[in-house]
C-alpha cells in the first residue's frame, strides 16, 4: 500500500465510530480490488448505523459485483424495513431485482423511488427505461415527458 493510501485509511480509521469512516473504506477497498475487506467495513458502517441508507446501498452493488445478488437484496430489504422510505434505498433494490430477474419487483422499486424523488431525473429515466422493457411504452414516455418538464422548469428558475 502506498503512503497516500496508508494515511487515508489512518485518517479514517480516527472516525471509525462513524459509518461513514467504514463506508469511505469500504468504497476505497471495493476500487483497489479488495471485495472481502470492502464488505467488512460495509457491514461495519451497517452495525454502527442501521439507519444510514448508504451503508446499504454500497455493500449491495459490492456484492452484486461479485456475483452475490441475492445477498445485496437481502441487505437492501433488511434496510427498507427498518428505514423511512428512501429513494436511494429503492432504486438500489429496483436495479438489484433487474439483475435477478424480477421484473414486476423491479418495476415497484424503481416506481417508488421515482415518486418519493421525483426531481431526481436518473431514477424517472431507470423508471421510464423499466417500462419499456416492459411493453409499456406509453407510460415510459409519460415518466419521461413529466421529467422533462419538470427539469425545464429547474432550468428556467436558475436563469
Amino acid at each position: 500500500m502506498s503512503r497516500a493510501a496508508a494515511e487515508y485509511v489512518a485518517a479514517q480509521r480516527i472516525n471509525a465510530d462513524h459509518p461513514e469512516a467504514h463506508t469511505a473504506l469500504g468504497t476505497f477497498s471495493a476500487q483497489r480490488g479488495l471485495p472481502m475487506e470492502a464488505e467488512q467495513e460495509y457491514r461495519a458502517a451497517l452495525k454502527l448505523s442501521p439507519q444510514f441508507a448508504a451503508a446499504a446501498v454500497n455493500p449491495a452493488d459490492l456484492l452484486s459485483e461479485i456475483g452475490r445478488e441475492y445477498d445485496g437484496e437481502e441487505i437492501l430489504l433488511a434496510a427498507i424495513a427498518k428505514l423511512p422510505p428512501d429513494a436511494a434505498l429503492r432504486h438500489a433494490l429496483g436495479l438489484t431485482c433487474t439483475r435477478l430477474k424480477q421484473t414486476d419487483n423491479a418495476l415497484i422499486a424503481v416506481q417508488t423511488a421515482t415518486d418519493l424523488d421525483p426531481p431526481n431525473a436518473m431514477y424517472a429515466c431507470v423508471y421510464a427505461v423499466a417500462l419499456h422493457s416492459a411493453g409499456r411504452v406509453d407510460q415510459a414516455l409519460a415518466v419521461l415527458e413529466q421529467a422533462l418538464s419538470r427539469r425545464r422548469i429547474e432550468i428556467y428558475c436558475w436563469r
